[in-house]
């Protein structure tokens, strides 16, 4: 029994053109953080940080005694090397880093679709899962979305 009483189940077109301005919304809300990873200014205060670590991580440097009883890393370290080898042919530590992260939600959103078609589901609802993940992403975690951060790397793997 559908909420308007009528036990029909909505029509598949009206669900498409659904999902496709849902998907729009989603595309034009990651616009402002993918268009953010070229620029200058850090987005966050950890970012410097981060790169400090996978600069060290292509060095060869330890990545966790820097010499001081006062300095404390307690990240996994191969997001540290995947950034920093990224990093090499592209010359730029922080923008490896924030290429890596925005790749890292189009991973999850894409691991989001295949858990819903690997239950059965369509491939529209697919896109509608994976729609809702970017969504959320835009929506509450802008600030991970092309970030150069280990985090949303480490959740992809996940």
């Amino acid at each position: 029994m559908m909420p308007d009483g009528t036990g029909e189940v909505p029509s598949s077109s009206s669900y498409r053109v659904t999902v496709l301005c849902l998907f729009i919304l989603a595309v034009a809300l990651m616009a402002y953080p993918a268009l953010r990873i070229a620029w200058s200014p850090e987005i966050d205060n950890t970012e410097g940080w981060n790169a400090y670590h996978q600069a060290r991580a292509m060095a060869g440097q330890s990545l966790y005694d820097a010499g001081s009883p006062y300095f404390f890393n307690n990240y996994p370290p191969l997001s540290f090397y995947l950034v920093g080898a990224l990093s090499v042919p592209l010359g730029d530590v922080i923008l490896a880093g924030r290429l890596a992260s925005l790749a890292a939600v189009i991973v999850i959103c894409l691991g989001v679709a295949g858990i819903v078609r690997s239950a059965g589901a369509s491939r529209l609802d697919g896109l509608f899962a994976a729609t809702t993940c970017a969504l959320f992403y835009a929506a509450f975690a802008t600030d991970y979305v092309g970030k150069n951060n280990p985090q949303v790397l480490g959740l992809a793997f996940v």
